[in-house]
């Protein structure tokens, strides 16, 4: 696989990695259908738990979950490279294809029920959070299958295809967030790497034979982001360090449309 924890291969050695092994299929004379594509829309994220810890000069503040923590819908954009293969499969094509899309949950400043201890004790009732902005970028591999209607001499793969798959791969997430107990808070950051899945359906449509608009939906799912801060400052006038870690997950529902040329 061309994605791993923490670093990732570049978007052409992936896009060649892939185009390769799936034309090690292709008889000599066969051509597959080759296509680049842009797209851009919107991703919903779903409410999420958060793992949280939070010390000062190492006494816990807080130690516990951050409950049904909400956050805004984000801009979506990215692009992809695929490649179909020429011989039929029960009357489609199989396909796979290497994508590059961006996106930037925020949780907005909010109240949560919190469960867990504060200072050593269980507190009550909820608690006003800290907005935090998310980027996530994420690389991944699809494999496709689509079917074609509407065929004639001019688009023998159809002037309407749809088509659906599942993939994975690597989702950088990095968190912009602020300290809370400090004199001056100051804004801090940490990035994480992690896999996840996402599996995508579609829609497209051929203005011209090597030319289409496509629309999309896509469900992608990640496994649990940590992000660890430390920060010194002071609280009082006297010095004092600060550290926390989050934890969750990231759990989107994307709309995409787009635009491809094929070959």
């Amino acid at each position: 696989m061309c994605l791993t924890r923490r670093r990732s291969r570049g978007p052409s050695t992936c896009a060649a990695l892939i185009l390769g092994g799936l034309a090690l299929g292709v008889p000599g004379r066969a051509h597959g259908e080759l296509y680049l594509a842009v797209f851009g829309g919107v991703a919903f994220s779903e409410s999420k738990t958060t793992e949280t810890q939070l010390n000062l000069s190492g006494t816990s503040l807080l130690d516990g979950k951050f409950r049904d923590v909400d956050f805004q819908n984000s801009p979506l954009v990215g692009g992809k490279i695929g490649y179909f293969l020429p011989r039929p499969l029960l009357g489609g094509h199989l396909g796979s294809e290497f994508e590059f899309y961006y996106t930037q949950p925020r949780a907005p400043r909010q109240t949560v029920t919190f469960t867990g201890t504060g200072l050593g004790a269980p507190p009550s009732g909820r608690i006003s959070v800290q907005s935090a902005d998310f980027e996530i970028y994420t690389l991944a591999l699809n494999v496709l299958y689509r079917m074609p209607f509407l065929t004639d001499a001019g688009f023998p793969l159809g002037r309407v295809q749809l088509y659906g798959g599942a993939g994975a791969g690597a989702f950088i997430a990095t968190i912009h967030t602020r300290t809370s107990p400090l004199d001056t808070n100051r804004r801090i950051q940490d990035t994480d790497v992690e896999p996840g899945v996402q599996a995508v359906g579609g829609l497209k449509l051929f203005l011209l034979r090597n030319l289409s608009l496509f629309a999309e939906y896509r469900f992608a799912q990640t496994a649990e982001f940590t992000f660890d801060f430390k920060q010194h400052g002071t609280v009082g006038g006297a010095p004092a360090t600060e550290t926390a870690r989050d934890r969750s997950d990231s759990t989107q529902h994307q709309a995409a449309f787009g635009i491809a040329v094929h070959w």
